[in-house]
């Protein structure tokens, strides 16, 4: 087993000019950037006002920025329930989703009017065409047992006319224009595969009623996923699934080729919509970003000499567009959080010096089946040490800079974020290791990485706290009815009861579960074995839960539950409610008051158990 004096620093290589647009701020989370020649847009979320999410435009020219919708409106998508990019801009004109109604809304000239007048609708991804817009649909209205997805036009002209182009799949993605607007292309994928696990591309031509025919398959289907599709001319660029990598390809005249051969992943799990893990610069250069071993790579790909270059702009981000001259990515670097950052193009080839680097006191510890990756207290004499279950569980660790993990390690405690089999960010086959054994290999890898912490030399004095939210509190809840002796544990939103969770979980999911489990049948033990709820009679360790009331992903009777089974033996265990809060806390008050609970929690238990 690694030693912790053994494991691997990550260290910095090479810097970019690499400078923040937006003006810093520890709680404000910026998203989905947008630029032209003359401005920036981006969506930020205030949690300071309930999790208001603004557009926000900001200048080139003279570094002005504009709230243009000053709050009066929630910028957000609820689509898949995860949501994502929520507006697109075209000559200065701005298209947004208003979260209340779900419905399109149209800025001119600081004005804002509602274009849609739908019901029982989500809406996400609006593209554009001069005088026609394009978006997805998820239709609540029409229930079989699901609601039914869709692309729709309309004609600025006519906005209340609303057209299906496309139908007849599950569920749609990454909708794109070619440059000539005579073509769409679109990801579409069908239950019970989610869209890392099976998804196709298709492109179909646009005739002069905007119908869309002569629909084909570019590539994808059962068992392959593609990801992120974009036009760069008349070509077809995407990433697709390929061995133990999404690599990046064209599609060009009919023939499919790989365009060049890099050693990171470029596959990312299509929670969110508007999510990239590449960016065609010009026509010549590409910047990609992917991961291998946790490891973050970024490179230039050069069409023209058909070479690669590995960079490194020291910046975890998976949302990123660019105008002529600037690479501009939200993401987080060294004490920046959720910001908005540029990059000149033209030193994308030129090593320059920069002020801002990637937060690099993060130390991975590889053990037999999983990857930890340790921060340090800032005071080091910690006796304490917070070991995390990341949520999915089709994810992982957040590398860059946390405000949450900054929280923990002011207060004099360690924190270790594991990565188990099953997560994002080793190869694709290290992610598929879970499917069939959810439950399983996540618990088992939380127990290796809990003996780890207790034989390590630096380490096996430190008393330890389990936590996870959704996908990751169902995770430390297995893990306590274990024969395992931990201080205490905490639970956000947390997975207890699985048959719940698959009759009561939303369409995106729907599937999600049978395939994690490894069955089809409802009434399979493997729900009922694999559920913390029928175990509590194991369980020793103490607990504390948070949940939101508007939780349509893990609903609260799941929560209120397990809380009741675990009190009635007699152990300690507190459970917070919070009205207005869904699957994530958005209100930094609920954020702030949920810490201060923890944190007195986990110090009475540390105390307790300290001799």
């Amino acid at each position: 087993m690694s030693e912790l004096t053994n494991i691997k620093k990550n260290t910095t290589s090479s810097y970019y000019n690499v400078t923040p647009i937006t003006k810093i701020s520890s709680e404000k989370k910026r998203s989905f950037p947008w630029a032209d020649d003359s401005y920036v847009y981006w969506m930020e979320t205030d949690p300071s006002l309930g999790g208001i999410t603004s557009i926000i435009k900001y200048s080139l020219i003279d570094g002005q920025y504009t709230n243009l919708t000053s709050g009066k409106y929630n910028v957000r998508s609820k689509i898949h329930e995860y949501g994502g990019i929520a507006y697109t801009v075209s000559s200065n004109q701005v298209f947004f989703v208003n979260s209340d109604d779900q419905n399109i809304y149209h800025i001119d000239n600081n004005k804002i009017s509602q274009l849609t007048n739908l019901n029982d609708i989500r809406i996400g991804e609006i593209i554009t065409d001069e005088n026609d817009l394009y978006f997805i649909v998820e239709d609540h209205s029409v229930l079989e047992p699901y609601p039914q997805n869709y692309i729709a036009h309309i004609n600025l002209s006519n906005p209340k006319e609303i057209t299906k182009v496309v139908h007849g799949a599950s569920f749609y993605s990454n909708i794109s224009l070619s440059p000539d607007s005579k073509f769409l292309s679109w990801l579409q994928w069908n239950l019970p595969s989610m869209p890392w696990e099976s998804s196709e591309l298709y492109m179909g031509r646009i005739d002069n009623y905007n119908n869309i025919s002569e629909i084909s398959l570019i590539d994808g289907g059962l068992g392959k996923s593609i990801f992120q599709p974009e036009w760069d001319d008349k070509k077809l660029i995407y990433i697709k699934e390929d061995g133990d990598r999404g690599k990046i390809y064209q599609y060009l005249d009919g023939e499919s080729r790989q365009l060049h051969e890099l050693p990171i992943d470029l596959l990312r799990p299509l929670w969110q919509l508007g999510v990239s893990s590449y960016k065609i610069l010009n026509k010549n250069f590409i910047f990609a970003s992917g991961y291998q071993k946790g490891e973050m790579g970024q490179f230039i790909i050069d069409r023209s000499k058909n070479s690669i270059k590995k960079i490194n702009l020291e910046i975890y981000s998976e949302q990123m567009c660019s105008n002529d001259k600037l690479l501009i990515l939200a993401g987080s670097a060294d004490k920046l959080s959720d910001e908005i950052l540029s990059v000149p193009i033209k030193f994308l080839n030129n090593s320059k010096s920069s002020t801002i680097k990637v937060n690099n006191q993060r130390k991975i510890i590889e053990l037999k089946n999983s990857f930890l990756n340790y921060y340090q207290s800032k005071n080091n004499n910690s006796n304490a040490i917070i070991l995390k279950v990341h949520s999915g569980p089709t994810s992982s660790s957040y590398f860059g800079y946390s405000e949450e993990r900054e929280y923990w390690t002011n207060r004099s405690f360690d924190i270790i974020e594991l990565d188990y089999r099953g997560s994002t960010n080793y190869g694709i086959k290290f992610r598929k290791e879970l499917n069939g054994n959810w439950g399983i290999y996540d618990t088992e890898d939380c127990l290796e990485a809990i003996e780890f912490i207790k034989n390590d030399n630096s380490l096996k004095n430190k008393k330890i706290i389990l936590k996870g939210s959704s996908a990751g509190g169902f995770t430390v809840l297995n893990t306590i009815c274990e024969d395992v002796e931990i201080a205490c544990a905490s639970c956000y939103y947390a997975v207890s009861d699985l048959k719940i969770l698959l009759i009561d979980t939303h369409k995106f999911e729907s599937g999600y579960t049978s395939s994690l489990l490894g069955v089809k049948n409802i009434e399979s033990n493997k729900y009922l074995e694999r559920s913390p709820i029928n175990k509590t009679d194991r369980m020793t360790t103490p607990i504390i839960f948070f949940q939101g009331q508007q939780d349509r992903v893990v609903t609260p009777n799941q929560t209120e539950e397990i809380h009741k089974k675990i009190k009635s033996l007699g152990i300690d265990t507190e459970f917070f409610l919070y009205e207005n809060e869904g699957h994530g806390f958005k209100n930094q008050e609920n954020i702030n008051k949920s810490r201060a609970l923890e944190e007195k929690f986990f110090i009475k238990h540390i105390t307790s158990r300290l001799g």
